[in-house]
């Protein structure tokens, strides 16, 4: 599935709906992606402003979703 990401902070909520689509909590998910659970929770819930993308990354990797980025 294909889905236009417009702005950064829709990526945290495509994180959030495959987590929960797929049965993870935010705990397991930690434990997969080597992040912080508090963090995930911050992020899910967009109390992070400018999020390190490294870990955005570790979490897409964990979930198996891949981003492609396009000039326009």
């Amino acid at each position: 599935m294909e889905r236009e990401i417009i702005e950064i902070r829709h990526i945290s909520i495509l994180i959030k709906e495959k987590r929960i689509k797929i049965g993870l909590s935010q705990s397991t998910l930690s434990l997969i992606a080597e992040v912080d659970r508090s963090w995930i929770n911050r992020y899910e819930n967009h109390k992070i402003e400018r999020p390190n993308l490294e870990t955005v990354m570790k979490l897409l990797d964990a979930l198996q979703i891949k981003l492609i980025l396009t000039q326009t």
